[in-house]
């Protein structure tokens, strides 16, 4: 099995929907990126900060990932090796939907 990990478009900005734990934590931006390079430096931000191991790759600026999957805020796929999507994890419940995959992997 691969595990990667697509960053989408940020969830909690300053300028759409500041929450006050990200803001304790540092981890609420100013502003939503509109270039690949802001994404990027957000994206590096939360690798670093997090010291987060899986791979981590961005969607483009067009979010085509996104709109795709239905992946925001976050979403859990399991993708076979023909390509195929084989398990699609729910909205939001991602600690729950977690230990779906595990039981449903093995």
């Amino acid at each position: 099995m691969n595990f990667l990990t697509v960053y989408v478009k940020e969830i909690h900005t300053a300028d759409e929907w500041e929450i006050g734990e990200n803001k304790e934590d540092g981890i609420c931006y100013p502003f939503q990126p509109t270039t690949l390079e802001q994404r990027a430096l957000i994206a590096r931000d939360f690798v670093e900060k997090f010291d987060y191991k899986i791979p981590l790759v961005l969607d483009g600026m067009n979010n085509a990932v996104k709109d795709a999957y239905g992946a925001w805020p976050k979403r859990l796929y399991v993708i076979d090796s023909e390509g195929f999507v084989v398990y699609k994890g729910g909205l939001l419940d991602l600690p729950g939907k977690a230990k779906e995959i595990e039981y449903w992997l093995k």
